[in-house]
C-alpha cells in the first residue's frame, strides 16, 4: 500500500508536467523510457536531493548556525579547501567511507571537483553521509542526515 505522501508527490509531479512546456510527444517518450528502466531510483534521488535542499533552506531561515550549501558536493569541496587537504587524502576518506568501493570511481587525473561529483553520484546515501561526517561538514545532529543513515 502506498503512503499518503507518495500520492501527494505524484499529484504534484503530474501538476508540474501539465504546467510545463513539454509536448505530448516529449511526455510519451519519457513514459516509454520510464517503463524500460528503473526510473524510480532516479526519482528517489531527486526527492532526496530536494529534501536535502529544503532542510538546508529551513535551517538557514531559522537562523541555525550550521553552514548552508546547495549540495553535498559544495559542502565537501568547501571543507576540503578550507582544510587544504591533498587529493590523496580526500581519496583515502572516500575509500574509507565506502569500505573500498570508491577505488573504482576515483580518477586521479580529473579535478577534485569532478571526483567529488562522481563520488556523490555513485555512493550510497549512507556512504555519502559517512564521508561528509568525516569532513565534519554536517554534524551527527543533523536530523535529515540521521534519517538517511537509519534507512
Amino acid at each position: 500500500m502506498r503512503s499518503q505522501a507518495y500520492h501527494s508527490v505524484m499529484r504534484k509531479i503530474l501538476a508540474a508536467l501539465i504546467e510545463s512546456d513539454l509536448t505530448p510527444a516529449d511526455l510519451r517518450s519519457f513514459a516509454q523510457t520510464a517503463r524500460k528502466v528503473d526510473w524510480s531510483v532516479d526519482i528517489a534521488d531527486v526527492a532526496e536531493r530536494a529534501a536535502f535542499l529544503i532542510a538546508d533552506l529551513q535551517r538557514r531561515d531559522t537562523g541555525s548556525t550550521s553552514e548552508f550549501y546547495l549540495s553535498p558536493e559544495d559542502g565537501a569541496f568547501e571543507a576540503i579547501s578550507r582544510r587544504r587537504m591533498a587529493k590523496a587524502e580526500v581519496f583515502e576518506l572516500m575509500e574509507r567511507a565506502t569500505r573500498g568501493r570508491a577505488i573504482r570511481w576515483i580518477e586521479p587525473d580529473k579535478t577534485l571537483r569532478e571526483n567529488l561529483d562522481r563520488f556523490f553520484s555513485k555512493a550510497s546515501n549512507s556512504d555519502a553521509v559517512s564521508f561528509l561526517e568525516m569532513l565534519n561538514v554536517y554534524p551527527g545532529t543533523d536530523e535529515y542526515l540521521q534519517g538517511i543513515t537509519r534507512k
